[in-house]
Parts: C-alpha cells; sequence; structure tokens
C-alpha cells in the first residue's frame, strides 16, 4: 500500500505532516503521537504565542499539494537511508522558535 501525507490541524490550523498508509492509521498515529506532540507543540511559540493552548480541537485531514511538497523538501535525504525510514519523518509546518525559559 502506498504512503500518504496527512496534516494535523489545530483549532484548523495545519501544523504537523506524517504520513501514513490510510485514514485509518492515521487517525491512530495521533493517537499514539498525541500526548508527546501536544507537549511539544504547547511549548513551540510562534510569534509570541503558543502553537497549542492546550485546549483547541486537534484533527487530522489529508494534506495539500502544497504540504506534500513541503513535506517532501524536508524530508530529502532520508530515502536509502539505512537508519532513518522517510515515511516515518514528521515536519512541523509552522514557526518553530522554543519558548523562552523565565
Amino acid at each position: 500500500m502506498t504512503m500518504e501525507t496527512f496534516v494535523v490541524e489545530m483549532v484548523g490550523r495545519a501544523v504537523v505532516a506524517f504520513r501514513a498508509q490510510s485514514d485509518t492509521d492515521a487517525q491512530e498515529w495521533l493517537e499514539a503521537h498525541r500526548e508527546s506532540l501536544l507537549a511539544d507543540l504547547a511549548k513551540l511559540r510562534e510569534e509570541g504565542r503558543p502553537i497549542w493552548d492546550g485546549k483547541g480541537s486537534v484533527a487530522i485531514r489529508r494534506a495539500t499539494d502544497e504540504e506534500c511538497s513541503i513535506w517532501r523538501e524536508n524530508s530529502e535525504g532520508l530515502n536509502g537511508d539505512e537508519e532513518h525510514d522517510a515515511d516515518d519523518f514528521v515536519v512541523f509546518l509552522v514557526g518553530q522558535a522554543p519558548e523562552e525559559e523565565e
């Protein structure tokens, strides 16, 4: 089965692209990674605000052509790499400035 690119949306905003074989597999991926993904996104800031506020809706959908291209560009070089499977690569689609320590 061919892998497809999916996107995690938070409050209607695309934040992470990843690969899965089907809609069901994509949903299972989110459930398996939900806690750590949401913790990471709560720490990351964009324009001074957390990417995820800890409350907003989280959904999965198929990626647009543009989002597929972004995933492909960021995972280039992993195909044929014996240590890394490109289809396991996750791409953040939002700014990645870490939260400043106070």
